[in-house]
């Protein structure tokens, strides 16, 4: 269900314009090796070996937002130093437009500076400073921020605490935003939610959904949900969505109904940018016109994306395709009735995918049919046979077929690896499948013409392609039939 959902939402994403105001700052990662002990402390002796840095906070929630195939601009305050200018090349260069990132010399460049010792975390060192903008850099910045909402499609705050977002910024920003039908999406900070009353949706984690609404330490369900309905009501927000890590997300609305989000089971390598790829698969989903229902599938499968690398992570919009058809593949049985092969067929085909289609009667499974679908499958992404029933292999064959069963003959050929999704069809041809299906290349294998092919023509009138694949000497259904028979009568003769 979830991966059928990510595929809908999938092929409804956009290329919005997004503007991302926040935090700002740069994820410095060092590599080491530990073999000693300090003689000058009882503590480790870190052995840089390299260094990487990646844009965190809210520029790693423009970053992915590109990722994904919007249009995205950060708005923030970096210092007059070397790392403020390095965070704006990382930026520049990710496709993220840097245009509205502020120098302000009386401020250094927030920096996130992690130490890993055999890929795990042994030190954290913060360099920052939390203090409100100057007037000069705040009054600078803002009218620029309106003016830029003009042009926008969603509005994103990243707020992490660092001194960016004063409460008469934010209510400024979410006033303007609403006036222009923008959707917010808010990653938000503190206790005080208010701030942020009237955006569309808030992307906390239980943790901090739980402070937000003044119960520390209270946990399950229960608590959840009362939590839940207080944010609801002190935001004044349509939406609320709590991230529970192991435990996917929750999405509430003012209404009073909500949906549970199962976290995809991965390895969780490392959780640094899993709330920014959160806000991110949010912001560009309802810029392209979804509601936080229809985008949650999406968010919880680019989360687990994430968590499964080191650093911020990674999530490009073909990754997400991969992932969510991927899934969609391995969460579907192979073996489906008309109407739900062609729902699933469109959903992969908007994603990209390459869809192969052929078909037979499958009778007496032999090395023959597998080198056919072995190189069907080179023809595409996807590959689709089409299996005669019992009744219709009777028609063309006589009463004495098929020998065995279309239950079993299916199950068979859904068991081998190149096939992707296996159905059954009554009639004598497979015209009206093939109309149904819309192959991008339809193949037969056996002694044929492209002209002789059946749903040739009606594949080529659509830029198709048709291809026949010689059979493999020395094997048909049929031969093997005779050989058996053959075989039995001499037995029995020479008794």
């Amino acid at each position: 269900m979830l991966y059928e959902e990510a595929g809908k939402a999938f092929d409804m994403l956009g290329s919005p314009r997004v503007l991302v105001v926040g935090d700002v700052m740069l994820d410095r990662y060092s590599f080491c090796e530990v073999d000693r002990i300090s003689p000058e402390a009882p503590i480790p002796v870190l052995d840089v070996r390299r260094e990487e840095t990646w844009a965190g906070g809210a520029s790693n929630v423009a970053a992915k937002c590109v990722q994904l195939g919007a249009e995205a601009l950060i708005a923030g305050v970096v210092g007059g130093d070397p790392e403020g200018a390095e965070l704006k090349r990382l930026l520049a260069s990710s496709g993220v437009d840097v245009s509205l990132v502020i120098e302000d010399p009386s401020r250094p460049t927030t920096l996130k500076h992690r130490f890993l010792a055999r890929n795990q975390q042994v030190l954290r060192a913060d360099r920052e400073l939390r203090e409100p903008l100057s007037p000069s850099v705040r009054d600078s910045l803002f009218p620029l921020l309106l003016d830029e909402l003009e042009r926008s499609s969603v509005l994103v705050v990243s707020d992490y605490g660092k001194g960016l977002l004063t409460p008469d910024m934010l209510a400024e920003l979410i006033r303007k935003a609403r006036s222009l039908s923008l959707p917010v999406v808010v990653d938000p900070k503190g206790r005080d939610y208010s701030r942020y009353r009237g955006a569309d949706v808030l992307t906390p984690n239980t943790k901090e959904a739980l402070a937000a609404a003044g119960m520390d330490g209270e946990d399950g369900e229960d608590a959840l949900h009362a939590c839940a309905r207080r944010i609801l009501e002190i935001t004044e927000s349509p939406y609320l969505v709590i991230t529970r890590s192991e435990k996917g997300m929750t999405v509430f609305d003012s209404s009073g109904s909500h949906r549970d989000f199962p976290a995809l089971k991965r390895e969780v390598y490392d959780i640094t940018g899993a709330g920014d790829a959160v806000a991110a698969t949010f912001a560009v989903s309802l810029g392209s016109g979804m509601d936080p229902f229809q985008a949650a599938p999406l968010a919880t499968i680019a989360a687990g994306l994430t968590v499964a690398q080191l650093g911020v992570g990674k999530v490009t919009r073909e990754e997400l395709r991969a992932a969510v058809y991927g899934g969609l593949l391995n969460a579907t049985g192979k073996i489906l009735p008309r109407r739900r092969l062609v729902e699933v067929v469109e959903s992969l085909r908007a994603g990209g995918a390459r869809i192969v289609f052929t078909n037979g009667c499958f009778d007496l499974l032999h090395v023959g049919h597998i080198k056919m679908l072995e190189r069907a499958k080179e023809y595409g992404d996807v590959l689709v046979v089409a299996i005669n029933t019992d009744e219709s292999v009777r028609r063309l064959k006589g009463s004495n077929r098929p020998i065995i069963d279309e239950e079993a003959r299916a199950a068979v050929i859904a068991s081998l690896l190149p096939v992707d999704f296996v159905t059954l069809f009554d009639e004598d041809t497979p015209l009206d499948l093939i109309r149904l299906v819309r192959p991008d290349v339809l193949v037969k294998g056996g002694d044929y013409t492209t002209e002789t092919v059946v749903g040739a023509d009606f594949v080529l009138s659509y830029g198709g392609r048709v291809e026949v694949i010689p059979l493999v000497e020395g094997f048909s259904t049929t031969d093997i039939v005779g050989r058996v028979l053959d075989r039995y009568r001499e037995g029995k003769g020479g008794r």
